[in-house]
């Protein structure tokens, strides 16, 4: 990961693929240049589908109307549902905290507490302020779980099924292995029992109901689980 950030670091990317190729360590078990992200599957399924605040899934940007247009016209959204404006990311989302101008946070796939920069000056204090609820996923009580104020426990990998991207940047799905023990759940499943307790009407301007009446009344999981068929919707 280091070479990824460096300020050379297609320069510095370029000379591992060499000295492989040279050495002939290369698609043989044991040798590869592919980095190893250090978050989960950060290539993958932050990346490719969309999880950073500035962006869609295949490259696509909120910054950009075509973009957006895209998008909307495949999840079967009304047009404009999708705001143009970039979200926080992860250091705006420590100061919005804060400074009390966010007071709700929800932690999947990471441990916010451990790795970070200004933990002590913005994130903990933002995390632990009056007024704010900060809600950790995770099947493991880490340190951002200790100062979560409600965790929610997780399905590890093997107990649910999903999608990643491994180190050849392929998006890789599994299935589910076991079950996972006592109450936990997977993160989608979290996402999904969350979805139905918001309706449209609640969430939405009246010129996007207006604009498709048919979703009036549908919660957040009708229309954006319920409704999409991933596979050929485009």
């Amino acid at each position: 990961m280091g070479f990824n950030q460096h300020s050379r670091g297609v320069w510095a990317n370029h000379l591992i693929y060499n000295i492989h190729l040279l050495t002939g360590k290369i698609s043989i078990p044991g040798c590869g240049p592919f980095s190893l992200t250090g978050q989960p599957s950060a290539c993958g399924t932050a990346r490719e589908v969309g999880s950073f605040p500035h962006r869609l899934p295949a490259d696509l940007v909120v910054t950009n109307p075509k973009h957006r247009e895209t998008a909307e016209r495949i999840w079967k959204l009304p047009k404009g549902t999708i705001s143009e404006k970039v979200g926080l990311d992860t250091i705006a989302q420590d100061r919005a905290m804060h400074d009390g101008k966010m007071n709700v946070l929800w932690q999947m796939c990471n441990n916010n507490m451990q790795a970070g920069p200004n933990i002590n000056a913005d994130r903990l204090p933002g995390w632990r302020k009056e007024g704010n609820f900060v809600i950790v996923s995770d099947p493991y009580p880490t340190v951002s779980a200790l100062s979560a104020d409600l965790i929610l426990p997780t399905a590890m990998w093997v107990e649910k099924e999903g999608a990643y991207g491994n180190a050849e940047r392929r998006t890789q799905f599994w299935r589910q292995q076991v079950k996972a023990p006592g109450e936990a759940k997977s993160d989608l499943w979290q996402l999904m029992e969350f979805a139905k307790y918001f309706t449209t009407d609640e969430m939405w301007p009246e010129e996007l109901l207006a604009e498709m009446p048919e979703y009036r009344g549908k919660t957040l999981y009708d229309v954006l689980f319920k409704t999409v068929r991933w596979i050929n919707s485009h």
